[in-house]
């Protein structure tokens, strides 16, 4: 994950699913050769622990999906767990946001 530079990535939504143990962020990668963006998938299973900061978002204020993007992320391995830290920019005029969490496997998928 930490090979990927993601970076000012938009992001389409994040899925914290409790009852499987899971975390899904749909992200758009921007494609040089096409110049447009691919949709993938990053998917987080076997997720032990959640740490999120406060989040407040404004919906009336004009807000869109793709207002949402990764400014940085860092991966670190422990044994075969990984811990893994997203902080997400939420769009113009608003905070920033920290995800935070502990998990397994790790897959990413283009939809």
């Amino acid at each position: 994950l930490n090979n990927l530079g993601l970076h000012d990535v938009p992001v389409k939504n994040i899925d914290i699913d409790f009852e499987n143990q899971e975390i899904h962020i749909v992200i758009f990668l921007y494609n040089e050769d096409k110049k447009d963006y691919d949709v993938f998938k990053l998917s987080f299973q076997k997720v032990e622990s959640i740490k999120m900061s406060e989040c407040e978002m404004s919906f009336n204020k004009g807000f869109e999906g793709t207002d949402v993007e990764i400014y940085s992320h860092q991966t670190i391995q422990n044994g075969d767990m990984y811990e893994t830290n997203f902080l997400f920019l939420l769009g113009f005029g608003q905070r920033d946001m920290e995800l935070s969490f502990i998990h397994g496997n790790f897959a990413m998928q283009k939809l």
